[in-house]
């Protein structure tokens, strides 16, 4: 597996927790599968495997992300349209990465689950966690 989950994650928001720690898991099976079977797959059934695995992640997060920015519209946290351009990017890097996989040409089976794994890493530890500290005190949590 390319990604565990760590303690640095936690925000202690138990649902916000949960979502991160599936977001992980996701990538972790698709790492695992191309690990495993990217030997069976021909380049044609490879790319429709990346795309499914990419589209479910991104379907996930859209779930996760109004999750995120209910629990700020509720708390009236102040950063939240901030926070929302974050999503934004995360959304934005997906097309990305789904077009350059629809495109002509060869494309690394890991290098999608790379790129999202950095902004998964910079985006929870820096700009969560700063949503995870005004919600724990707005919130006693």
């Amino acid at each position: 597996m390319p990604f565990v989950w760590d303690e640095k994650y936690r925000l202690g928001i138990p649902e916000i927790d949960r979502q991160h720690q599936t977001f992980l898991l996701l990538l972790n099976k698709a790492f695992d599968f191309y690990s495993h079977q990217l030997n069976n797959l021909d380049g044609e059934a490879l790319r429709q495997r990346l795309l499914k695995d990419l589209s479910g992640l991104r379907e996930f997060a859209r779930a996760h992300f109004a999750t995120e920015e209910a629990l700020m519209e509720r708390s009236d946290y102040p950063k939240l349209g901030g926070h929302r351009q974050e999503h934004a990017k995360f959304l934005e890097i997906a097309n990305v990465l789904e077009e350059k996989i629809s495109g002509p040409g060869a494309f690394s089976p890991t290098e999608w689950i790379d790129v999202i794994l950095h902004w998964y890493d910079h985006h929870v530890q820096h700009i969560d966690w700063e949503m995870g500290d005004f919600l724990r005190e707005r919130e006693n949590l």
